[in-house]
């Protein structure tokens, strides 16, 4: 049994969901512990995956959240992955997905089988909360040095395909880091993988050079080398902090691996 970080905001339940937050970031034998002093802030509305009410049962997050806790079997703050998912999307999360990478590339998420995989759903000229992931995103890959650029894909699904094509995003990604990968596809491919991930997007305007801009969702994925959702983590962490989340889950494949 795995914990899930829980750190998701439900439209009118921010400050239930983040406070929350700092429950779930890592494997059970570490990680962040209730007593570390993690600070984590409300994110804006416009920055939260969506939680598909049609699918999830859950009417109280809190209540649920508590009585899905006691029905595993696990301490205050550890749900396993498919016991959270259950109680807060009444559906497993994540999917795979059939997108164009940066390089005009078919991709699939099993061409990343065997390594771990940061997902972020944004776009490349987003000053709002991608400024935030995608540097973070950038920082975690540096400080998990050989480790992070072996095992560790960093991915950004665009949210703006008409504008994010794949020379613009390979242009625009690199300047965060070279290891930066984005994805893009047809609106139905979007629209799918976007289902899989509970993100839900909403074009809200123009800046003052007229470039759109998006509500979307903020959080981080990270995949393990199955395919499957291992965390979720709010582009509001320190760079190490991060890191050493991400290290855990690599180092626990790692030592499940050896020991199969």
């Amino acid at each position: 049994m795995k914990p899930l970080f829980a750190g998701l905001y439900i439209t009118g339940l921010a400050a239930l969901s983040f406070s929350a937050a700092a429950f779930f970031f890592a494997p059970q034998d570490g990680g962040v512990p209730q007593d570390s002093g993690v600070k984590v802030a409300s994110a804006p509305v416009s920055n939260a995956p969506a939680l598909d009410a049609s699918k999830s049962k859950q009417s109280n997050t809190a209540s649920n959240l508590q009585t899905s806790t006691k029905t595993a079997g696990l301490p205050n703050a550890a749900l396993s992955s498919d016991d959270l998912q259950a109680a807060l999307f009444g559906t497993n999360l994540g999917g795979s997905f059939d997108l164009i990478d940066h390089f005009g590339e078919p991709k699939q998420l099993e061409d990343y089988a065997g390594k771990h995989v940061m997902v972020f759903f944004g776009y490349a000229n987003c000053l709002a909360i991608c400024s935030a992931a995608l540097p973070l995103m950038a920082d975690v890959i540096d400080l998990l040095g050989d480790k992070g650029k072996a095992g560790l894909v960093p991915l950004m699904i665009t949210v703006d395909p008409e504008n994010d094509t794949p020379d613009f995003m390979r242009k625009k990604l690199a300047e965060y880091h070279p290891a930066l990968i984005g994805m893009t596809g047809s609106e139905g491919q979007l629209a799918d993988v976007r289902k899989k991930f509970q993100v839900r997007i909403e074009f809200v305007g123009t800046d003052i050079d007229d470039n759109p801009i998006y509500n979307h969702g903020s959080f981080i994925y990270l995949l393990g080398p199955d395919g499957k959702v291992k965390t979720l983590v709010p582009p509001i962490l320190e760079p190490q902090q991060m890191a050493d989340i991400m290290k855990k889950y690599i180092l626990e494949e790692e030592t499940s691996a050896e020991k199969s």
